[in-house]
């Protein structure tokens, strides 16, 4: 499986999709997608708790959609660059990346939503 490198970028309060579709070696299915977003591209922390966005996605068919929705991102984040990968966890239990890349987050002019 290659890792899939690219930028996303956020317009805050929208709703943004992610697409999914994984082939793992057989005999082997993909189980679930866990996209997370962080302000450093690295870090040691294994629960994530630094995490901006943390989303566990099950897979169908080695298919799936990760949501970011509009209270996703605490309006408190500051608009700029950040880092996200996108990791899928096959059925045998291991572990792979499957994205990753830069993560912007921009700012609106309007903030209003009525």
């Amino acid at each position: 499986m290659a890792l899939i490198t690219s930028t996303i970028t956020y317009y805050r309060s929208t709703y943004y999709t992610i697409e999914v579709e994984v082939t793992p070696p057989d005999p082997l299915t993909a189980a679930t997608a866990l996209f997370t977003v962080k302000a450093d591209k690295f870090d040691d922390d294994s629960s994530d708790t630094t995490a901006l966005v943390k989303k566990t996605v099950s897979l169908s068919g080695n298919k799936g959609t990760i949501a970011i929705e509009e209270g996703d991102i605490a309006d408190t984040v500051d608009p700029g660059t950040y880092y996200y990968s996108v990791h899928t966890v096959l059925s045998d239990g291991n572990v792979y990346p499957f994205a990753s890349g830069k993560f912007v987050l921009k700012a609106t002019t309007t903030n209003r939503e009525s």
